[in-house]
C-alpha cells in the first residue's frame, strides 16, 4: 500500500498528527449529528449521567418515534469507540428502545449536550496544539478527491 500523505480520516475518526502526537477524535462527527437532530443551538452540559439515574420504563408515559430514538441511540454507540465516559448513560439509554416514551428522548437529548460540551472541550485543547478541526467532512473530501 504507497501512502500519498499522513492520514487525515479513518473511519469517521479524524486523526491529526503533529510534532507534539497524533490526536483522534470525532469532533466533526459530533457537530454532523447534533445538526442532524436540530441540536445545533442546544446548551452544553458539563456534566456526567447523574448516579441515580432518573429512567424507568415509564409505562403512562407519552410515546415518541422510536425510530428516531435508535437511531440517536447508534449515534451515541458509535462515538463510544473514541469517548469511553459516555458508555454508562449511552446503555442506560438503550434500554428503553422497544417502548420509547417523551422522558426516554428527553434523557437522550440531555446526553448529546453533554456531548457537545465534551467535544467543545476537545476541540480547544486540539486548537492549543495548532491543530484545525474547521473543515467538515464535505471539505475533507473534496480535497480527497482533488488529489486523485
Amino acid at each position: 500500500m504507497l501512502m500519498i500523505r499522513e492520514m487525515m480520516f479513518f473511519l469517521s475518526l479524524q486523526v491529526n498528527q503533529s510534532p507534539s502526537g497524533i490526536f483522534i477524535n470525532q469532533y466533526i462527527y459530533v457537530l454532523e449529528i447534533l445538526k442532524k437532530y436540530g441540536m445545533e443551538k442546544c446548551d452544553p452540559i458539563g456534566t456526567l449521567m447523574e448516579i441515580k439515574d432518573k429512567l424507568d420504563l415509564d409505562q403512562n408515559g407519552t410515546l415518541v418515534d422510536a425510530t428516531k430514538y435508535q437511531r440517536m441511540i447508534g449515534a451515541l454507540m458509535y462515538l463510544t469507540s473514541s469517548r469511553p465516559n459516555i458508555v454508562h448513560a449511552t446503555c442506560l439509554c438503550a434500554r428503553y428502545q422497544a417502548k420509547t416514551t417523551k422522558k426516554h428522548l428527553n434523557e437522550l437529548q440531555v446526553e448529546f449536550a453533554k456531548e457537545e460540551r465534551s467535544a467543545m472541550e476537545k476541540a480547544q485543547t486540539e486548537e492549543e496544539a495548532n491543530i484545525d478541526l474547521s473543515e467538515t467532512w464535505d471539505d475533507v473530501q473534496a480535497k480527497i478527491d482533488l488529489d486523485y
